[in-house]
């Protein structure tokens, strides 16, 4: 019996040892695990942080080819308008030319006053222009036709178109009135008599005649005129 309580003792024994050897090596073997997942998180989040770092950057990359893109688009249709440019200005001022030499012809009587009626504002303009003629020794029959431009207005006299078969003509006359100082005798009083202008000269005569209204003004004379060409003298 006592042979028997000291095997069944030694037998506990021995169980209790390899109970506690199983929980220590659970507890390694736990302690293990938990060391391995962390450091697999670790390695995870490394991982992602250089992926972000890489993605930050190739972002920056994307935004600057954007950003360089835009700029060469830019630059290229900048470049398209200005060589466009000087072609449609060559344009322009060819098909000005062109203008003012289809307009050598013609003289034009300005604020002349109109006649009762159109009947009688056709003769005294017919009148008019066999006066200007004959002044600058022209023939009556170098006259093509002679009209007025625009709509009847009361109050508002129309501009007169002399057409010349002749181109020299218009300059001729132009000449023989300056040199001889003769436009009162064969103009209407208060008009006055110039060749016939593109829009472009129009515009450039209205701007110029104003300034020179403005200096007669603040300088208090009248000794300022403007020319052929639209520039201001004295």
């Amino acid at each position: 019996f006592v042979f028997v309580r000291f095997v069944s003792g030694r037998l506990y024994l021995l169980l209790f040892f390899f109970l506690l050897a199983t929980m220590v090596e659970a507890q390694e073997n736990l302690q293990t695990t938990a060391a391995r997942q962390a450091a697999k998180i670790e390695l995870q989040e490394h991982i992602i942080e250089r992926l972000s770092g890489t993605i930050a950057s190739q972002a920056k990359t994307i935004s600057q080819l954007t950003e360089l893109t835009e700029k060469l688009i830019k630059e290229q249709r900048e470049q398209a308008t200005t060589a466009a440019c000087p072609q449609e200005d060559i344009i322009n001022a060819l098909q000005e030319l062109q203008l003012q030499e289809s307009k050598k012809t013609n003289l034009v009587v300005l604020k002349a006053p109109e006649g009762a009626d159109e009947p009688t504002t056709k003769a005294d303009d017919e009148k008019m222009a066999l006066k200007i003629c004959t002044s600058a020794s022209i023939p009556p029959d170098a006259i093509e036709k002679i009209f007025r431009h625009g709509i009847r207005k009361p109050g508002r006299s129309r501009p007169i178109k002399i057409c010349f078969k002749d181109k020299n003509a218009p300059a001729q006359i132009l000449s023989v009135l300056r040199r001889n100082l003769t436009f009162a005798q064969v103009l209407p009083r208060g008009s006055r008599i110039r060749r016939d202008l593109t829009p472009r000269e129009l515009e450039l005569e209205y701007n110029a005649r104003k300034e020179c209204y403005e200096r007669n003004k603040k300088e208090n004379v009248n000794a300022y005129y403007v020319d052929d060409h639209f520039h201001i003298v004295r």
